[in-house]
């Protein structure tokens, strides 16, 4: 006998079986999208660094993605603030490395670790214990925006202070053991200040990250005129390179110079001397030889600028019809 469902089962069941709402999943893929970009930023400046300080590499990568999820799950609008802490911590992790280079090279591992990770868990202890504070300036910044340069000053000025008197006291002449003591003394003090700043600093983030959301909304309302753009260069590319070829091919003797040799120019090559001309990089690998050659290739260059100057405007103005339709 089927069983009859009282109105309060028939609410558990139709909350139980709902979709998650879009915000939810708005912002579970956000997040996905923000540890991916940080495995993908990081992990390129992981094998970057491999060779010099693995371990370095390692705990960025493995660091920032824990405080990643963190300020996720912490902040309602942090979208994009995960994007621009990532690459914050990877110029901090580049300069660190650089800075220990240099002034700390007799410094051990476990000192350089402890180094590390002490300013991040300073300003994620700072963050986390003025999340309430952060929020409300949060909100009200989307009505009254903050000077930009105090949070930027607040995030890397302490740490290039640092490094500029590490390097005037010569502490890369110090003993190992003093050498360690000066590191792990430098970071706390970065740490102190990373701690007290850590409202300003966080405010900083976010805000740029706001700035990048309109930025990559700008970047997709012109994707289809940069595509039109990017079509007509690929079409000029292809046809000068395929003139390069043929003329060079129908000459008794190579019109065209590889390093200052006379070179038969294959059709790849005619594309890649057609892609230099064209975004006028001009390498000077390959040179024009002959006076006829060297006239295709002025004329090349030419059709190149005119069509940076009205096909840029052309596409801005495209994005600009679409954005006052859409508002």
């Amino acid at each position: 006998m089927p069983q009859e469902r009282t109105p309060l089962t028939s609410e558990i069941a139709s909350t139980v079986a709902a979709p998650p709402p879009a915000h939810h999943r708005r912002r579970r893929s956000s997040l996905i999208g923000s540890v991916v970009f940080t495995i993908a930023l990081l992990g390129a400046i992981a094998l970057a660094l491999h060779g010099s300080s693995p371990v370095i590499a390692i705990f960025t990568v493995a660091v920032v993605i824990a405080l990643v999820g963190i300020f996720h799950i912490t902040f309602v609008e942090s979208d994009l603030f995960s994007v621009v802490f990532a690459n914050a911590v990877g110029v901090y992790s580049c300069s660190y490395v650089i800075s220990v280079h240099a002034n700390f090279p007799r410094a051990r591992d476990l000192s350089v670790q402890i180094g590390f990770v002490l300013p991040l868990i300073c300003f994620a202890a700072g963050v986390l214990g003025h999340r309430r504070q952060i929020q409300h300036f949060l909100d009200r910044t989307r009505k009254h925006t903050t000077g930009p340069f105090h949070g930027a000053i607040r995030w890397m000025g302490p740490f290039l202070i640092i490094a500029v008197l590490t390097t005037y006291l010569h502490i890369n002449d110090w003993t190992d053991g003093s050498q360690d003591l000066a590191l792990i003394v430098a970071m706390a003090s970065i740490g102190t200040i990373a701690w007290l700043a850590s409202k300003q600093i966080a405010l900083f983030l976010m805000e740029t990250g706001m700035i990048l959301q309109g930025f990559l909304r700008n970047v997709a309302r012109l994707s289809r005129p940069a595509f039109a753009f990017l079509t007509c260069y690929s079409v000029i590319t292809i046809f000068f390179g395929c003139i390069y070829s043929i003329y060079d091919q129908a000459q008794p003797a190579p019109t065209f110079l590889l390093n200052g040799e006379p070179h038969t120019l294959s059709f790849p090559d005619g594309l890649y001397l057609s892609i230099s001309i064209l975004t006028t990089v001009g390498f000077g690998d390959i040179t024009a030889g002959a006076p006829l050659a060297r006239m295709i290739v002025s004329s090349e260059v030419l059709c190149g600028v005119l069509l940076l100057l009205f096909g840029v405007e052309a596409m801005l103005g495209r994005g600009q019809r679409e954005k006052n339709d859409h508002d």
